[in-house]
């Protein structure tokens, strides 16, 4: 499950000196302040050591398995950090961690984008989408909701796909916590120890889980023939729904609003009660039905959360 760990260990040059020798493609240079930063990477991870201390960065996973495909799990966590702290001869499970990632890779019956466009907001968050809907983001200051086309990934940074994954539909969903992280999780100071200790990796988890579930989803219009029409506004619903049906549709014309407000055709709140009544079709149960696609999803996340060993 983690993936992407940020690391700082308070040590001075003689306590650090000695980890230089471990270090693969070392390389230094000198701040405007004359201060010394030495890096290299170890694996996967990048080790910068500096006058006051040692900052690690990277993906642990990649570390532990040369890949973030495979299941990072408490346990692994644990070996991998001590691995780590082995090679460098530093005792990085005692070092503050100033960001970690936590993700899984789920094979879905579907293209990604076709749970992507199933999602709309995240109460508090900036709304991000990419490529053609092979990403979707949501993020605030001191976290990312992140959800991906993982092959799709994969072979834009010409990794090597599984054959697990080839020819198949894999859909990655992970947070990033990034900033504030003992206010995120109630916590004073967060070690690098503390990441596999069950008590938090179950908060951990937890917290993933309800990220995923807070994101707010688009209902699936399914109009019947059968729809009985006894005034205009049966007629007005009837016809914007199956306008709604087409998902590309109604993206162009939540776009169209946009650039409207941009242009100073429509003020605010014009723009807001056009989305509002946009959203009222799909909040309307006699038009919607359970969404397939998002229940296959659920079920993926709800199942992950039950291995926390």
């Amino acid at each position: 499950m983690y993936d992407t760990v940020s690391l700082w260990l308070e040590q001075d040059r003689e306590q650090t000196a000695h980890s230089l020798k471990h270090l693969e493609s070392l390389r230094g240079f000198v701040s405007e302040r004359g201060e010394l930063t030495e890096s290299g990477n170890v694996g996967s991870l990048k080790v910068s050591i500096k006058e006051r201390g040692v900052f690690v960065n990277g993906s642990l996973s990649k570390f532990a398995f040369g890949n973030n495909l495979e299941r990072l799990t408490r346990q692994r966590t644990q070996q991998a950090l001590e691995e780590l702290s082995d090679r460098l001869s530093l005792p990085l499970t005692q070092a503050r961690v100033y960001r970690f990632d936590v993700g899984s890779n789920f094979i879905l019956k579907h293209s990604p984008s076709e749970y992507l466009r199933q999602f709309d907001t995240k109460p508090y968050c900036k709304r991000s989408e990419y490529a053609d809907l092979s990403t979707l983001n949501f993020s605030t200051d001191k976290y990312l909701c992140g959800l991906y086309d993982k092959v799709r990934e994969m072979k834009r940074r010409r990794e090597p796909v599984p054959e697990i994954y080839e020819n198949r539909h894999v859909l990655r969903y992970e947070v990033q916590f990034k900033k504030r992280l003992g206010e995120q999780f109630g916590v004073k100071d967060l070690s690098a120890s503390r990441l596999y200790e069950e008590l938090f990796y179950i908060k951990v988890l937890q917290q993933w889980k309800e990220h995923y579930f807070s994101i707010k989803r688009r209902a699936r219009l399914c109009v019947s023939d059968t729809v009985e029409l006894h005034s205009m506004k049966d007629l007005q619903t009837y016809l914007c729904a199956l306008a709604l049906q087409d998902s590309e549709r109604e993206a162009a014309i939540k776009e169209r609003l946009e650039s409207q407000r941009e242009a100073g055709k429509i003020n605010e709140r014009t723009f807001y009660r056009l989305k509002a009544s946009l959203r009222s079709y799909r909040s309307n149960e006699s038009l919607t039905q359970p969404n397939e696609r998002l229940e296959e999803l659920d079920r993926h996340v709800k199942r992950e959360v039950q291995y926390y060993r």
